[in-house]
């Protein structure tokens, strides 16, 4: 049976949150990825609610998270070179995995730039923070 750490997933989980809100800040990709999602209009006018996609945002780092220190765990990646291939691998996976989308749907590919960036950061953090427990380099609960 493959251990997972619960201390892992969950500061992975909110590792990759913090990751959304600076990489979706008006400082790095915000107002281009706002342009880009939702061309010809200003963030001042949009009437809709950000709860829905908030939790949305939070399960699937959760997700992320589990996986990413299922992952680490069944392969028994204990090297910082390794992991780094894990996550390039996964993050290369989710990609070509979403790239028709973008095709069909004719979204942007400076969208697709930004989005695929932000889940490669996100993949990487939880994989090393999944490595750096299974080295006891972080505080374990």
């Amino acid at each position: 049976m493959v251990k997972t750490s619960l201390p892992a997933i969950g500061l992975g989980t909110l590792a990759s949150c913090i990751i959304g809100i600076v990489w979706y800040s008006p400082v790095l990709f915000g107002k281009s990825w706002f342009r880009l999602a939702f061309p010809g209009r200003h963030i001042e006018d949009m009437k809709m609610s950000w709860t829905a996609p908030f939790i949305v945002t939070v399960a699937g780092n959760l997700i992320v998270a589990l996986i990413s220190n299922y992952l680490v765990n069944l392969l028994a990646i204990v090297a910082l070179k390794d992991m780094v291939v894990l996550a390039s691998v996964a993050a290369i996976f989710h990609c070509a995995v979403q790239s028709p989308h973008f095709a069909y749907e004719q979204r942007p590919v400076g969208l697709f730039i930004i989005s695929g960036g932000y889940d490669f950061a996100v993949i990487l953090v939880d994989c090393l923070i999944s490595v750096l427990f299974n080295l006891n380099i972080c505080f374990t609960v």
